[in-house]
């Protein structure tokens, strides 16, 4: 199975900027929807952290990506999940 999930981060400035995240995950096995935020949350988290700390975060848990990115008033929603049996892009759902 094929998934990509759209989100909407708000970036916390004084203009209340919105930016659209997208990220595709693959599995075996039929995911819930519950697994898929999930792994799309952690995986975002982790991307901020890494890009934004300047120090390792080599042996940080889910819940600390989680906090540092709730420290630095990170607030992202998923809005939509797509499924598919073949890759699915944006351009595809966009459509």
């Amino acid at each position: 199975m094929h998934y990509l999930v759209l989100a909407v981060e708000s970036t916390g400035d004084s203009v209340g900027t919105m930016i659209i995240v997208q990220r595709t995950f693959s599995s075996d096995t039929e995911l819930t929807k519950a697994e898929l935020e999930r792994m799309f949350y952690v995986a975002h988290w982790k991307e901020f952290a890494e890009l934004s700390e300047s120090e390792p975060t080599d042996g940080w848990t889910d819940d600390d990506f989680q906090e540092f990115y709730e420290e630095n008033d990170g607030i992202i929603d998923i809005d939509h999940i797509f499924q598919s049996n073949t890759p699915i892009h944006l351009e595809e759902v966009a459509k």
